[in-house]
């Protein structure tokens, strides 16, 4: 019956969240978009000097828009208020059901698939915000494609605020105790480490295309794929953009340092937590998922240097 409970509660909750967050994005975006961050639409030319428009979007889809999102916001907020502050109550305190819904399997299933996705499209949003807010004033646009800085700004701050907040409740449980053992604990270890992982990939694979670019650069200076000189054709019209490699490398940088900065952060936690002189920390020092973060590790390691001298070799005999 407990588990029961708890699948309802959090599933319910993780619900509530959904639509919050859906009105939270839409919201913000529809506020961005009056205070005059508009979409880039390159098909939107205008007839004569082929300048990127900046297109608002029409009043009939602003209206239709707001009143989703408060209908979204009418449904989901009391819902998840309502069953969260239920499951806040269940762990309210000292007592042996407290303790016993903080170590449940259900609870860590939780966090780790609300933190994980969270965390993602956050980082995401956010490597597209940089992204973008860099190539603009460089002139290093998607000719081809159209780019939406206030949606992507709406999501990262709506994503980044909620990641923030059940981060905070779950380092609050890992922090009252009782130790996290079994099922319950290598799911929460699986998040942690994961998001380490993850992190440390993205970024060495991100400052590896950055180095690839610039030899590139070195080896073609004419650029790959511009035939035009610093200049596309978009809807019949010229439009002048940067240097080729310009925007790759911007995409890089920002991706290495968003991604760099979330191996650091989650590397920091779970090394804070290994270091902890009670049950808690030798439980992660002989937990199989660290182990197993340290060879995933090597792996790729091994896997990227050997793809990286491979490709040294080719380029030398070619």
């Amino acid at each position: 019956m407990a588990t029961a409970k708890r699948l309802y509660l959090y599933i319910v909750s993780a619900v509530g969240l959904g639509l919050v967050l859906a009105a939270a994005t839409t919201l913000l975006r529809l506020l961005l978009d009056q205070l005059g961050i508009h979409p880039v639409d390159p098909f939107a030319l205008p007839p004569f000097n082929g300048a990127i428009d900046f297109v608002s979007p029409p009043a009939d889809t602003v209206r239709e828009s707001l009143s989703t999102a408060v209908g979204l916001l009418v449904v989901g907020l009391p819902l998840l208020l309502i069953h969260w502050g239920l499951v806040e109550r269940l762990v309210r305190g000292d007592g042996v059901e407290a303790q016993a819904e903080r170590q449940s399997i259900v609870r860590s299933f939780f966090f780790a698939a609300v933190l994980g996705t969270l965390l993602v499209l956050a980082a995401t949003s956010t490597v597209d915000v940089i992204r973008e807010g860099l190539a603009r004033p460089l002139g290093a646009f998607d000719p081809y494609a159209r780019v939406d800085v206030a949606g992507s700004a709406a999501w990262a701050v709506s994503f980044w605020a909620a990641w923030i907040y059940f981060a905070r409740v779950r380092a609050r449980d890992l922090r009252q105790g009782p130790t996290i053992r079994r099922a319950a604990a290598w799911i929460s270890r699986f998040y942690l480490y994961g998001a380490a992982f993850v992190g440390l990939v993205v970024a060495v694979v991100s400052l590896t295309a950055i180095i690839g670019t610039f030899l590139d650069l070195l080896a073609r200076p004419e650029g790959m794929g511009n035939r035009f000189g610093g200049q596309v054709l978009v809807a019949g019209l010229t439009v002048p953009t940067a240097a080729w490699w310009v925007r790759p490398v911007l995409a890089a940088a920002a991706m290495a340092v968003i991604w760099g900065y979330l191996w650091i952060g989650h590397w920091l936690y779970t090394d804070g937590l290994n270091t902890r002189g009670d049950e808690q920390g030798q439980e992660e020092r002989a937990s199989r998922v660290r182990i197993a973060f340290f060879i995933g590790l090597v792996a790729v390691g091994v896997g990227l240097t050997a793809s990286a001298f491979g490709q040294g070799i080719g380029a030398l005999v070619g």
